[in-house]
């Protein structure tokens, strides 16, 4: 969630629509439901973006050979070894993501006609990320996760404005073996939103 803080701060353009987003999905009723979750392709996409750009891990669905086993290109993979797949670099790679794919663009998953997908959703398992894995692999609580995650960030959007400190920067992540995590001591400006 500090992730798409620290982006929302550095994007005050993407901030303001996402506001009108969230101001349109709750204009009938100030409580957030999931219909209203769902009038909100934006934030979702933004969050999804943030995920790809800055995943909390470089690779995922790491497992352990429980046999040799032979690939079909000829290369053994030996009893006990830990393979994985690498995600960060799947997230980046142009092939995949097409020549802005180092680039964050926050509605990188919005339909240019606002029509996006259900398939496109964060919560979706369809698609080349794998930050939720695949299949019967693919995290059962990535639901409640993302839902709580969005609620928490559009109540944000829409109470508060953030904006990076004069003569700073978006913090840089930190590293943790194959982990990244937000630099917790970035400086920003948060102030209340006047409805």
């Amino acid at each position: 969630l500090l992730q798409c803080v620290y982006d929302l701060a550095s994007l005050p353009e993407c901030q303001q629509l996402m506001r009108e987003e969230v101001c349109n999905a709750l204009s009938q009723s100030k409580v957030i439901t999931l219909e209203s979750l769902s009038r909100m392709p934006k934030v979702d996409s933004f969050m999804k973006e943030v995920v790809r750009m800055r995943p909390g891990t470089l690779i995922v669905m790491a497992r352990k050979a429980l046999c040799d086993v032979k690939l079909s290109d000829g290369l053994v993979i030996p009893r006990g070894v830990t393979v994985a797949m690498p995600s960060f670099a799947i997230n980046h790679d142009p092939a995949v993501y097409g020549e802005d794919a180092a680039s964050f663009k926050p509605f990188r998953f919005v339909a240019s006609d606002n029509n996006t997908p259900s398939s496109a959703a964060f919560e979706s398992i369809s698609g080349p990320g794998l930050d939720f894995g695949r299949g019967k692999a693919s995290c059962p609580g990535r639901y409640i996760a993302l839902w709580t995650m969005k609620v928490v960030l559009a109540r944000f959007i829409f109470h508060y404005e953030v904006k990076l400190k004069p003569g700073t920067s978006r913090p840089e992540d930190i590293a943790a073996g194959v982990h990244r995590i937000a630099d917790l001591a970035g400086d920003m400006l948060i102030r209340k939103v006047v409805a």
